[in-house]
Order: structure tokens, then sequence, then C-alpha cells
């Protein structure tokens, strides 16, 4: 029995180291089969998986000015980045980096805070996303001519760049993808590549030396806020068949003096040329049915603005602050003008209110202190307050038999004449070779209503 004992364990001990066994081989197998080796060449790292066909730059650990992804190691093409954050050793040195003629895809260089010069390499098709945002000394980048897509944010934060190159082959500008470039030369937006078809949002917010721009025939979408606060731009072409302006595309561009919008628009985004103080002449498309809110607002050198038979409605603050506006006519069908929507336009003399309005806000023309005369037609139901607030050479004539009560017009904020403008009931007055002229000689407003 003693013997059968000892026979068992011996059994289960050499099961046992058998099983080790195993799991140490398996392991080394696996070790064999899954490792990587990696090659550090002037300052990158290269990993290659065994058995793989290709190199991939892994990190850095730089130690010069200038950086080099090669081509190939030993006739293995180095063809794709997969840098972690943890893995950029050095490079604040690092002034310049050459990318390989193989990569297909770039490390994030947003890391190097020093780079002034990149130039790609010729197989790069896409800039992915953020790939140099806020590397903010970097000065030229040389771009291949096999380029397609910059992404967003490609060069976002880049506010020394000034000389690159966006290749004929480009389609797509991403959201934000030259915001910030403050130094970026005219000439390179200037005239954009004939295949382009998009322009993200922000694309090129905040360019302050761009002047001129052609946008080519081929771009059917350009983002909100494309060219936001390009305080230099004088001159801008959009394409004949662009169907939406987006909004803030152009607001804040104080040099802008003039634009010409196609037909093919039907759509204007809220403060689409908002802060444009030098604009003086703009024409809405016919397919217009909204005037957005603060879409003109301070633009104050505009002096004329012809509305669409089409437009319905003129937002909040819609055309406010235009200061050398003299007159507007409004159109048959509008049904509602938003709160302020003409407020502070300061050289108004006169303006229309057609039949169909419904509804006018609150403010909508305070401070319009030149406007002597309008007439509010009988289809009025809603009415803000301070409607006319600061308007002191006004004589308000209104197609409504003067009411007993407050209660009588309920739509009406009990402020909307909170001036006391002179203000004329419907037979207290009448058309005198077609100018409105009172009945009576005395202010019927002493009480409101």
């Amino acid at each position: 029995m003693k013997k059968f004992e000892i026979t068992k364990n011996k059994i289960i001990f050499a099961v046992l180291c058998a099983i080790l066994l195993i799991g140490i081989i398996s392991g080394v197998l696996v070790g064999v089969f899954s490792s990587s080796s990696n090659t550090i060449l002037d300052g990158v790292v290269y990993t290659k998986t065994i058995g793989a066909k290709e190199y991939s730059v892994t990190g850095f650990k730089a130690g010069s000015d200038e950086l080099v992804i090669k081509n190939d190691i030993d006739g293995i093409p180095v063809t794709s980045a997969n840098v972690k954050k943890n893995n950029y050793k050095n490079v604040d040195a690092v002034t310049s980096i050459v990318v390989g003629n193989n990569m297909e895809s770039l490390p994030q260089f947003g890391k190097f805070e020093n780079l002034t010069k990149v130039v790609v390499g010729s197989s790069i098709s896409i800039l992915q996303e953020g790939v140099f945002e806020n590397c903010m000394n970097l000065v030229e980048v040389v771009l291949p001519e096999k380029l397609t897509i910059i992404g967003w944010n490609a060069f976002k934060n880049c506010s020394k760049l000034s000389i690159i190159n966006i290749p004929s082959t480009v389609v797509s500008i991403g959201n934000s993808a030259f915001e910030n470039c403050i130094n970026l030369k005219d000439e390179i937006i200037a005239t954009l590549p004939n295949k382009l078809l998009a322009i993200g949002g922000n694309a090129f917010y905040n360019n302050s030396k761009i002047t001129n721009v052609v946008i080519p025939e081929s771009v059917i979408s350009i983002g909100a806020g494309a060219f936001e606060n390009c305080i230099n731009l004088e001159t801008i072409t959009v394409p004949s068949t662009l169907p939406v302006i987006e909004k803030n595309l152009f607001k804040g561009c104080t040099s802008l003096t003039s634009i010409v919008l196609p037909e093919s628009v039907k759509r204007i985004g809220e403060g689409a040329f908002a802060n444009c103080k030098s604009l003086t002449s703009i024409n809405i498309p016919k397919a217009i049915v909204r005037i957005n809110k603060e879409t003109f607002t301070n633009c104050e050198s505009l002096t004329s603005l012809i509305i669409p038979e089409k437009v319905e409605y003129i937002g909040d603050y819609a055309i406010s602050g235009c200061r050398t506006l003299t007159n507007i006519v409004l159109p048959e069908g509008l049904v509602e003008i938003g709160y302020g929507a003409f407020a502070r336009d300061e050289r108004l003399i006169s303006i229309n209110i057609p039949d169909s309005v419904d509804s006018i806000g609150g403010k909508a023309f305070e401070k319009c202190s030149q406007l002597s005369t309008i007439i509010i037609p009988i289809n009025v139901s809603r009415m803000g307050e301070h409607v006319f607030n600061k308007c002191e050479a006004l004589t308000i004539y209104i197609e409504v038999v003067k009411p007993t009560s407050y209660e009588s017009l309920l739509g009406w904020d009990f402020d909307w004449n909170n001036e006391s403008c002179t203000t004329y009931w419907k037979g207290e007055w009448s058309f005198i070779d077609n100018i409105p002229t009172p009945n009576i000689a005395t202010n019927n407003f002493e009480n409101k209503f």
C-alpha cells in the first residue's frame, strides 16, 4: 500500500512538471511569434513586428535640431506612425522634420514646440485631425501633390505659419484647419484648388493677413465661421452654385466692402455678415425667406438694402446698428419683425410696415433717432416693449381705432410706446396726397390706449 502511494505521488509530480514545462514552452513560442524589434536611428524609434513587411514610427528620442523619418530600413519600408504621448523624448531642440516618402500616416507633431519647418512625404494623402495643432513656431510646411484632405484642426493655432502650399489635389479643408494662423500669406489662400469641394467651419478663422479670396466653382459647402474675423479681407468671390451662407461665415470681416451672392443661395445663417463695418452693398438672393438673427448687425457703412419679396421673417437685431442706412422697403408677405431688428439705425428716415405684418418685437426701432413717420397696419396683433424707444422725432399713425382700455389690445405690451411718441389712431388721421396727416392737432397718446 505504501509503495502504491509513493508511485502515485511520483505520477502527480511528473504531471505537474509536464504542465509547467508546456507553459514555459508556450510562453517562449508566443514571445517568439508576437514580439517586435525596435530600431533607433537619428532620434527616431522604428518598430517592426516579427514577420511584418514594414516599419512603424513609434517614438522619438531626439537630441539634434533635425529629424529625418527614413524611407526604409534595410530595404523594409517605413509606412506608418503610432506614437504614444509618453514616447516623445527630448524633442524641444527639434526645429526641422523631413517625413519619408513611404509614410502613409503621420504622428502628432504638437509636442515639437520649437518646430519651424516640415517636409511631408509624397505618400501622404490625408493630414489627420490636429496633426500640427499648437505648433506655434511652425513657419513653413511643404505638402505633397497627392494630398486630398486637410483634416480638422490640422494647423490650428500655428500662429507663425506663413509659407505653405495647398496642393491642387485637395478636395476638403476641415473645420478649424487654419484657425488662428494669423501670419498665413495672402497669396496662399487667394486662389484655392479647383478640385476643392468643402471648406469646414472656422477653417480660416482669424486669419488677419487674408485680403482677397476666390472660392472655386467646385465648392459646394462652406462651414459656419469659415472666414470669421478675417479683418483685412476686402473681396471674396463665392461659387455660383453655393446653396447656403452659413452662420457667422463673414462675421467680423471689417474690411469687406462688397459681395455678390449667387441666386443659388436659399438660406443665410445667423450673424453671417455681422460687424462687417465697411460693407457698403450686398444683394440678398430672391429665394431667401428669412433674414436671420444678427445677419447684418453693425454693418455701419451699408447705405441700402433690398429685401426680397419672399421674406416672411426679420430676426432679432437682424439689421441693427446699420448707421448709414437711410431707407428700407419691406415686402408684402412679411409676417414678423424681431426684437431690436432695426435698432440703432440712426439715419433711417422712412420705413414701411406691410399690411401682412402680424408681430413687431420689442425695441424693434430703438434709437432710430431720425425716423419721422411710421404707419402701424391693422393686422398687427402683437407689439413688444419699448418698440420705438428713443425715437424722439417720430410720429406714429395707427390703422386701429384707439382702444378704450388696455384689455382691448391684449397682444400689445403696455409699454410698447414708452417714449410717448406722438400717436394718432384710426379716425384721427388720413392720407393727403399719400402723406399721413393728422385730422386734429393734439397728441392723442396721453393714456397709452
